[in-house]
């Protein structure tokens, strides 16, 4: 099984929002499949979208083909405004993963939509909170 966290990169979200709102978004589809896959955990992969448009149309797109989704909308305390749609997640699911990455590619027009591996930003991000706190 495969679970796709989809970020939207227009929102410049800090890493510790980011990673909160990851949980949540993922936590959503998981939390109806208890126990479904305890033995094997699902394959996570972490994709971008540069604007909400964009993402809208990956949720309207899976909920046409019956994929499962969970919509981050997040509270607006610190970072984004009340209600900002901030991350998507499709799945869990057991659905060839290849075709959901067609539709979804096809459905965004391909362009705009980036698979940059989420680790290169926050490798990227964790150093530099090393270098302005080498104590840590």
């Amino acid at each position: 099984m495969t679970q796709y966290i989809v970020v939207r990169r227009d929102l410049n979200l800090s890493l510790g929002k980011l990673i909160s709102q990851c949980v949540h978004a993922s936590s959503i589809n998981t939390s109806k499949l208890e126990g479904y896959y305890s033995d094997k955990p699902p394959r996570v992969v972490t994709l971008y979208v540069k604007s909400e448009a964009k993402m809208l149309k990956i949720i309207d797109e899976c909920q046409k083909q019956r994929i499962p989704i969970g919509a981050q909308y997040d509270s607006g305390i610190n970072e984004v405004d009340h209600n900002t749609l901030t991350v998507l997640s499709i799945g869990p699911t057991d659905i060839d993963t290849s075709k959901i990455l067609k539709r979804v590619q096809a459905v965004t027009g391909g362009c705009d939509f980036s698979f940059k591996s989420a680790n290169d930003t926050i490798n990227k991000e964790v150093g530099e909170i090393f270098k302005r706190n080498p104590a840590l």
